[in-house]
């Protein structure tokens, strides 16, 4: 707020005294005064962009970087790293290493035309090893799907709780790891607890989003336990692969 004073002065004053000195120069026709007065104003004119859009960009900054706090106190809650770019876009990552695996935590804003406000998605990324390149997605049905994933075939059948195999698009590169995954208990009771989800392994990385701010330390843990089960049973899947083809 201070600053908003601040940077409003440096604009203003200028202004108004050149246009003093402009409208007395033209009453007592002084030309001195008016000379004064429009060079004031040209260099206000000049000037004031200099002064203006860092102020506004150093508000912006201010007010993102506020917004994003409790998003600090998750990652010291969780044990992990907290990084805030300098630079736009002010979105935070938490990181770190989480059951072995390393781990990035962001905040998503798919905005809609020109908006500031949008839908808000939590992603987390791990790296897995790939060498197989398997591809691998599942979604619920109102959550976008990757350009990579889009001409996957989709696989039917192969959950067996109904609730899951009704709500899911299941698609993937092998049918046999796909049900594998989806049958296993854990991951069956976490993905119910879920809403809005989406995850997706495609080549060395395998993402999770949800839909919603989540600003939870309890539910972050719950999300990376779910995405480190993921990429457990993923690249165990792999090792088993490995070994029977050796």
């Amino acid at each position: 707020m201070r600053s908003q004073k601040i940077w409003k002065l440096l604009i203003f004053i200028p202004l108004l005294f050149s246009m003093g000195c402009f409208a007395s120069g033209i009453s007592q026709k002084e030309e001195t005064l008016i000379f004064l007065g429009s060079f004031f104003m040209a260099i206000t004119g000049v000037g004031a962009p200099y002064v203006y859009f860092p102020a506004i960009k150093s508000r912006r900054r201010v007010k993102e970087r506020s917004r994003w706090l409790i998003w600090e106190s998750i990652a010291k809650a969780l044990g992990l790293g907290y990084h805030m770019p300098s630079n736009e876009p002010w979105t935070p990552t938490i990181y770190g290493t989480f059951r072995e695996h390393s781990v990035s935590i962001q905040p998503l804003i798919q905005r809609v035309g020109n908006s500031e406000y949008g839908e808000e998605f939590v992603q987390i990324k791990i790296p897995v090893s790939n060498p197989r390149r398997y591809h691998f997605l599942l979604r619920d049905e109102n959550m976008k799907e990757s350009v990579e994933s889009f001409f996957l075939n989709r696989i039917y059948g192969i959950c067996k709780d109904e609730k899951l195999e009704k709500r899911f698009v299941i698609k993937g590169s092998s049918e046999v790891f796909c049900a594998g995954l989806l049958n296993t208990k854990e991951i069956q009771e976490s993905l119910h607890r879920l809403k809005d989800v989406s995850i997706e392994i495609y080549g060395q990385n395998l993402c999770l989003q949800v839909k919603g701010g989540h600003a939870d330390s309890r539910y972050f843990l719950f999300l990376l336990e779910l995405t480190a089960k993921f990429a457990d049973f993923f690249e165990s899947s792999q090792a088993k692969k490995n070994r029977e083809a050796a």
